[in-house]
C-alpha cells in the first residue's frame, strides 16, 4: 500500500515545487476570509467551534452567528463569535480543550491529581499561542483525525516541529510520543518506507497494547484512563 502511494520521486519533487509556487495561499489568520467549522472531538453533544476573521456586518459572519445561537430563544442572550485577535493564552487553551475534547483542566490551580492530569497551562509551558499558529494547529488536528497525510513546509527555525510537538503533548497529557526521521536531499523513498514499516508501525502497535492493559487496570478500579497514542505526521 505504501509502495503504491510513494512510487515516484518525480511526483514528490513536483509536489514541493507546486507548494513553493503557491506559498501565498498558505494558511494565515490575517488573510482568512471565510469561516471555519471544527467539530469538537469525542463530544457527546456534537458541539463545534467556529473560527472567523470576518467583520460583524459581513453576511457570512451573520450566518455563522445564527448557527452559533441556533438554540438561543431570546435575542439578548445571543453571544458573538470569538474574537481571536483579543484572545489571551488562557482563552486559546480553553478552545483547544473543547476542540480536542481534553479532560485536562485548563489552569494550573485546577490540576487533577486524582487522575494525574496535567493542566493545559503546564503542558503549554513557554509555547505561546497566537491566532496564526492556533488556526494552523486546528488544520493539523483536522487532518490527523481524518488520516490525511500532512506536509509542513517552511524554513528551518520557524516553529514547524515545536507545533507538532505541542499538539502531541496536548493530546497525550504532556507526554511526547514521537518517532522522527531526519529527511534531507539524500533521503530515499525506500528509507522512508522502511522507517514507517519497521519503526512507526511496530512501536505504535506495542504502545497500543501497553496502554490498553493500563486502561483495563484503571477501569477495573473504577477510574478513567485516556490511552496515549502515536500520531503520524
Amino acid at each position: 500500500m505504501i509502495n503504491e502511494m510513494i512510487n515516484n520521486k518525480n511526483d514528490i519533487n513536483l509536489g514541493f515545487e507546486n507548494l513553493i509556487q503557491n506559498k501565498e495561499k498558505l494558511i494565515n489568520f490575517s488573510k482568512l476570509n471565510f469561516p471555519l467549522f471544527f467539530l469538537n472531538q469525542g463530544s457527546d453533544n456534537q458541539s463545534y467551534s467556529i473560527i472567523s476573521n470576518l467583520e460583524k456586518n459581513d453576511r457570512e459572519y451573520l450566518n455563522c452567528l445564527k448557527i452559533k445561537n441556533i438554540h438561543v430563544m431570546r435575542k439578548e442572550d445571543q453571544i458573538d463569535l470569538p474574537n481571536y485577535q483579543l484572545f489571551r493564552q488562557i482563552d486559546f487553551l480553553k478552545e483547544l480543550k473543547d476542540i480536542l475534547y481534553l479532560r485536562n483542566p485548563v489552569k494550573n490551580d485546577e490540576r487533577d491529581y486524582e487522575y494525574d492530569l496535567l493542566s493545559l497551562e503546564e503542558i503549554a509551558g513557554d509555547y505561546i499561542l497566537t491566532p496564526d499558529n492556533y488556526i494552523k494547529m486546528n488544520y493539523l488536528i483536522l487532518r490527523i483525525y481524518s488520516n490525511i497525510p500532512i506536509v509542513i513546509f517552511g524554513e528551518k527555525g520557524i516553529g514547524k516541529y515545536s507545533m507538532v510537538k505541542k499538539i502531541t503533548e496536548f493530546i497525550n497529557n504532556g507526554s511526547l510520543n514521537t518517532i522522527t526521521l531526519e529527511i534531507n536531499s539524500d533521503t530515499s523513498v525506500k528509507s522512508i518506507i522502511d522507517f514507517i514499516e519497521k519503526d512507526v508501525i511496530i512501536k505504535s502497535v506495542s504502545l497500543d497494547m501497553e496502554e490498553n492493559v493500563k486502561k483495563r487496570v484503571y477501569e477495573n478500579n473504577g477510574m478513567y484512563y485516556d490511552p496515549k497514542k502515536y500520531l503520524l505526521f
